[in-house]
């Protein structure tokens, strides 16, 4: 219970809430800094923008070294996906706040939270999301801020449900044509021509 309200803490006193749409190949940055060197803001960014070449070559690296670390070969090799899940994460933090430094001479590691937009933000009510963002935002930011940021995220959600409803589609249309190899058959009927 005390994480969860230090999280949600968090959340309300950040300064930039980054919000990731994972089917989609753009992600949205609301900075909400309302101080004399900062208006508020709503940027959309490409995701190669953040995921460049530049990113992967830094990742391939760092991960050729989690492959190769000294001591117990067979622990290193079990706890390697919680590794690189941590590098990946700290790499793209990292990323992250130098792509939102770049061209801030005032940059002074605000607080970034940051939304993933999946499963249970998707089974949202709309309206009660669009009410909680909106006092979130309105709350440092002023109410025409708060509604266009919330605005954009609605678009961006809504292009993400999007999304996931065709993949859906596509895994029932697979399972009903038998092109899935997330089912199988337990048995099945003989031509009895051929016997």
């Amino acid at each position: 219970m005390e994480e969860q309200e230090s999280r949600a803490g968090w959340t309300e006193s950040a300064d930039i809430h980054v919000c990731i749409f994972p089917h989609l190949d753009h992600y949205l940055v609301i900075d909400i800094r309302a101080d004399s060197t900062h208006q508020p803001s709503v940027r959309v960014l490409k995701a190669e923008e953040l995921l460049d070449d530049a990113f992967f070559k830094d990742v391939e690296t760092e991960f050729s070294k989690l492959l190769r670390t000294p001591g117990q070969p067979f622990l290193s090799m079990i706890v390697l996906p919680e590794k690189l899940e941590a590098l990946l994460r700290w790499m793209g933090s990292k990323k992250l706040t130098d792509k939102l430094q770049e061209g801030d001479p005032n940059f002074e590691s605000p607080r970034v939270a940051l939304l993933l937009c999946t499963g249970p933000i998707l089974s949202l009510d709309e309206g009660e999301l669009e009410k909680a963002l909106g006092a979130l935002f309105a709350k440092k930011t002023g109410e025409a801020f708060a509604k266009q940021a919330v605005g954009v995220f609605m678009q961006f959600l809504g292009r993400e449900k999007l999304e996931v409803r065709k993949l859906e589609q596509e895994a029932l249309r697979k399972v009903v044509t038998g092109d899935s190899d997330q089912f199988f058959t337990m048995w099945e009927k003989k031509d009895e021509s051929t016997s």
